[in-house]
């Protein structure tokens, strides 16, 4: 090590180890995380590429975005020049406290794609722009949730609001017990490889 040298960072070098074949929290700094996409999305993608999402704490209030209500329920928001600039900014300042722990990531990005509270609101009808669902209060998580089945005759139920609850392995999960609807409960242990998801009590509610 030189004198102009960094010194080692350890939640660096914890990074560079992790096993690329689940998914993994990153945290890069105060109110900011992210989830590196495992084995599970990696299938999906071109060889050398991977999934990335960088998630921090933002403002839901439109004006906090440079707008207002009215342009958010128009969705003119989304052309607002105000808007856009601090959407930038705020992914920004995402990627630096992520370089931090993977340098050189802004280089080696394909496609980017930056979504605010704003955009749940107007895309999932989310309170409050929350990209999580239903609270997971004691009132409404695990059986106290939507299964996938529902009480319509052909109307099957599937995202971040349904027993398997939020996140991206949340939804993911309930698309494929909505699918296992469908065409069997085998179809979650071919999909899963055997990982235990698919065994116990509630872990998949058909």
């Amino acid at each position: 090590m030189t004198d102009h040298d960094p010194a080692p960072d350890p939640s660096r070098e914890r990074f560079h180890r992790l096993d690329r074949s689940s998914f993994y929290i990153i945290v890069a700094g105060a109110g900011m995380g992210g989830l590196v996409a495992g084995a599970l999305l990696a299938r999906l993608a071109p060889p050398g590429i991977t999934n990335l999402q960088l998630m921090g704490v933002a403002p839901s209030a439109p004006d906090a975005w440079g707008t207002t209500r009215d342009e958010l329920a128009s969705g003119a928001y989304r052309k607002n020049p105000v808007y856009l600039d601090r959407k930038r900014v705020f992914a920004e300042s995402l990627l630096a406290q992520a370089e931090r722990l993977i340098p050189g990531l802004r280089d080696s990005i394909a496609f980017q794609e930056v979504a605010s509270p704003l955009t749940h609101i107007r895309y999932v009808g989310s309170t409050g722009g929350t990209a999580y669902g239903l609270a997971a209060i004691p009132s409404q998580v695990l059986l106290r949730r939507p299964t996938a089945k529902s009480a319509v005759p052909g109307l099957l139920l599937c995202g971040a609001n349904t027993v398997s609850g939020h996140g991206i392995a949340g939804a993911m999960s309930s698309g494929l017990m909505a699918a296992a609807v469908l065409v069997g409960s085998q179809l979650v242990r071919e999909t899963l490889g055997g990982t235990g998801m698919d065994d116990g009590p509630g872990a998949v509610v058909l």
